[in-house]
């Protein structure tokens, strides 16, 4: 087999004896899609741990078959790069989060804070983190950060912290509207994108001088339909291709009752 076949073999199959087999192929491309495999046996991941390519180890740090063992290990790894997988695999201890909570690395840090099984007290702790703003984005994020902690960094300087707080659909709807009226845009279309936008929001943001925004507000379902209509006719493709995806403008158009849908959205305000 060429090279290009036995990565294609190693990403896809489920053979153990065949995975096996390729995690000792002299390509590093190849023992790099074992070791990625979600079907590699925990006994072949342990071998590929040893293996000289930081890239193998680094899948061996993200892959769900990997034991605890070979992950607390790898979370003492030289590389920043391999402890950021360590931190983002689901199957490591708590102790061991809260030990790279501390890394000195940024981009691990960060990591962590996008575990879902990271303790809320670990998030609140990342929610300081006054290094890059990375760690305090993902906190923003993250489903299990508190509402209190929401708050705080609606206020962060940075303008992604920010924009993460107003895409998380747990960030209260005062925030999320303050956050529409944000002077960067970036935080206003990640306002548009959450899904607990109200809809007189979305239309106020239907206004907006910048067509990211606008083609969010598009595709969001909570849209009023009346404003989608609006933007139907605007001069940008994205923005009018956008609401030709949003549901409900696909469902109505289905049933084939659009354009009276939108007369009732325009004077008595439904839909």
């Amino acid at each position: 087999m060429t090279v290009e076949e036995r990565k294609e073999l190693a990403k896809t199959t489920r053979d153990h004896e065949v995975l096996t087999s390729l995690s000792r192929d002299e390509e590093s491309y190849v023992r790099e899609y074992v070791a990625k495999n979600p079907n590699t046996p925990a006994e072949v991941l342990v071998e590929l741990n040893k293996d000289e390519e930081a890239d193998v180890r680094y899948q061996v740090a993200g892959n769900h078959n990997t034991s605890i063992d070979i992950l607390v290990e790898l979370s003492r790894d030289q590389y920043e790069s391999l402890r950021s997988a360590v931190a983002l695999n689901p199957n490591i201890p708590v102790d061991i989060l809260v030990k790279l909570s501390r890394d000195q690395d940024e981009s691990v840090r960060s990591a962590v804070a996008m575990n879902p099984n990271t303790p809320v007290d670990i998030l609140v702790k990342l929610s300081r983190d006054r290094g890059h703003a990375g760690a305090r984005s993902k906190v923003a994020v993250h489903p299990n950060t508190p509402v209190d902690i929401l708050v705080k960094l609606s206020r962060d300087e940075d303008k992604w912290v920010r924009s993460a707080v107003a895409y998380n659909p747990n960030t209260p709807v005062d925030i999320l509207v303050k956050l529409s009226k944000d002077q960067r845009y970036e935080v206003r279309y990640h306002a548009a994108m959450n899904p607990i936008a109200p809809s007189e929001t979305l239309a106020e943001l239907s206004r907006d001088e910048n067509v990211d925004v606008l083609r969010y507000v598009a595709e969001n379902p909570n849209t009023p339909l009346e404003t989608l209509a609006e933007l139907s006719r605007d001069q940008h493709n994205w923005v009018h291709s956008a609401v030709a995806k949003n549901p409900k403008w696909k469902a109505l158009k289905k049933l084939g009752i659009l354009d009276q849908a939108i007369a009732a959205s325009k004077y008595l305000g439904i839909f």
